[in-house]
């Protein structure tokens, strides 16, 4: 009688271990959610905050280019020359 009391302890704090446990990953899977709801709430602002930067670089660039056509053709036949000198500079 006596092992039969000790097994029903044993069995009565197993089942409270397990439902603790399983209350502590509960707990534990909702910080975990939370911190990836937060993880993309960041990387869709820092995905905003690039696009409207390169969105105005953009612009500036194509106001620039309207507004020099001459000197950005200039620029860009300098960078074309550098760049077949320096990979012609390879071989």
């Amino acid at each position: 009688m006596l092992t039969r009391t000790n097994t029903e302890g044993l069995s009565g704090r197993a089942d409270r271990f397990a439902e603790d446990t399983g209350e502590a990953i509960r707990q534990m899977g909702g910080k975990v959610e939370d911190k990836l709801h937060d993880a993309a709430a960041t990387i869709a602002r820092a995905q905003k905050s690039i696009t409207d930067h390169a969105r105005l670089a953009a612009d500036a660039a194509e106001k620039y280019v309207h507004g020099n056509p001459w000197k950005t053709i200039g620029i860009a036949a300098a960078a074309g020359l550098l760049v077949g000198i320096l990979l012609s500079g390879r071989r």
